[in-house]
């Protein structure tokens, strides 16, 4: 075994999960947050049982952003450090944060990596089964979920997308990978130093995943100082997701524009993609930014105060999208 496939490995933390039977439990803990109630629990699915937390600002039929935690995080670190419960308070929507396991991953990353869960299987099919059967369950609006993650959740939220169409019609990204990067931990780990496959390839791959023409708009962000994954990767994201439109019919083309401005004490070098008059996907290169969530709280982990309002961007763009 050379030492590349060791430090892949580690750095991954990876274990193999497994299945049990479909229902979801009672919630093993309900208290108020904020304006809204916080709701702790667990979903068994066919594909293992997952912890989640769900915030909910008020009653009644709001709509459900699915946020995707990266590793050595939690659900609730990961509410902390977006301040994406603020977002929702202000905005009106529900937020769910799954939770991985660290009986399926060590370092409890979401396992991206393996082409199980790539497609309507595995982890993916555990997600979005989740997100739909608990907006059922307490009475959210299941049409048109938008879903955001970072780092290797944002390489799963990108599945999700690619995966499930009909049921996520939104997609952000911070410092996450294009889709099927990787499909073993080893070209997880190179493809987080040095970047995924070609962004054409892999645009025709996600028309393929997605069978027929979708339109899911996209919001990446990543820090051009990224050591943890290489920067390259989120203009692949962008970029993919441009080819996905164009190959599955959806646009014939797309006109760009590129700026830069400052956002929160940052320079932030702008792509913004436009099909006619509708914006389809933005991408924000953050100036001196590491491995960290855009204006996020500093009491979480893997957040930067400063820089655009990552949470606040990705929840006005997927609500106005609907």
């Amino acid at each position: 075994m050379s030492w590349a496939w060791v430090a892949a490995v580690l750095a991954l933390g990876v274990l193999a999960g497994c299945g049990q039977s479909p229902a979801p439990s009672a919630p093993a803990e309900v208290r108020p947050a904020g304006s809204g109630q916080v709701t702790v629990g667990t979903y068994t699915h066919p594909w293992g049982t997952r912890g989640y937390r769900l915030y909910r600002p008020a009653a009644g039929q709001l709509p459900l952003l699915v946020m995707l935690h990266g590793c050595t995080q939690t659900a609730a670190d990961f509410a902390l450090g977006t301040r994406m419960d603020r977002v929702a308070d202000a905005l009106g929507f529900a937020v769910l944060y799954p939770e991985q396991s660290f009986l399926a991953n060590a370092s409890r990353c979401w396992n991206w990596f393996y082409s199980l869960n790539q497609g309507r299987s595995g982890e993916a099919a555990l997600l979005a089964d989740m997100a739909r059967d608990l907006a059922r369950s307490f009475g959210l609006d299941g049409s048109r979920i938008g879903v955001a993650g970072l780092s290797a959740g944002g390489a799963m939220a990108v599945i999700l997308a690619a995966a499930y169409p009909e049921r996520f019609a939104f997609l952000g990204v911070v410092a996450g990978l294009e889709y099927k990067a990787a499909e073993t931990p080893y070209g997880a780990f190179l493809a987080m130093q040095q970047g995924g496959p070609d962004p054409q390839a892999q645009g025709a791959k996600v028309c393929q995943a997605w069978g027929r023409a979708y339109r899911i708009p996209l919001a990446v962000f990543h820090g051009d100082a990224d050591t943890t994954v290489n920067p390259v990767n989120g203009q692949q994201v962008y970029l993919h997701w441009l080819y996905a439109h164009r190959y599955c019919g959806i646009i014939s083309g797309w006109t760009e524009s590129r700026s830069t401005v400052s956002m929160g004490g940052r320079n932030v070098s702008l792509r913004t993609a436009r099909d006619g008059q509708w914006t389809l996907a933005e991408f924000y290169l953050i100036q001196g930014m590491n491995h960290r969530w855009p204006g996020g709280d500093p009491s979480g982990s893997y957040t930067d105060p400063s820089g655009p309002d990552a949470s606040g961007i990705i929840a006005s763009r997927w609500l106005a999208s609907r």
